[in-house]
């Protein structure tokens, strides 16, 4: 993650140099905006991943629901549906930043990090109450 926050730092640099359309781009603006490219993908890559993660859990989660019978299995589909709803949240914040990043990159990465590390820690604590 550290890779990931020095290179979102350059995408501050990137838009104010491509402001000046008349101007060439140095070596080391291209190499900035190529990193920040880089790091804007390897930050959807991890995002996805996660919400992968988190699905296999969800599909576990779900499992156990129909094995368990009354209350503990009424929890369980509360709590799953909560989930859905919170992955589907998380899901359509990283579809809206796309393939492309934007001169508010900062805040929307924030946004959806926050939205899919809240979403796995939900999982994570439904999944340990089945445990205990």
């Amino acid at each position: 993650m550290r890779k990931i926050s020095l290179g979102l730092s350059l995408l501050m640099i990137v838009p104010v140099a491509a402001c000046d359309q008349n101007r060439k781009i140095s070596p080391e603006e291209e190499k900035a905006k190529a990193h920040a490219k880089k790091a804007f993908q390897e930050f959807r890559t991890s995002m996805k991943y996660t919400l992968e993660v988190v699905d296999e859990k969800m599909d576990s989660l779900r499992q156990k629901a129909q094995k368990a019978s009354g209350e503990a299995r009424q929890n369980l589909e509360i709590e799953l549906n909560q989930l859905q709803e919170q992955r589907k949240q998380a899901k359509a914040k990283l579809e809206k930043i796309g393939d492309t990043f934007s001169d508010n990159w900062d805040q929307v990465k924030d946004d959806v990090q926050k939205s899919v590390t809240d979403l796995k820690e939900a999982a994570e604590a439904a999944w340990k109450k089945l445990k205990d």
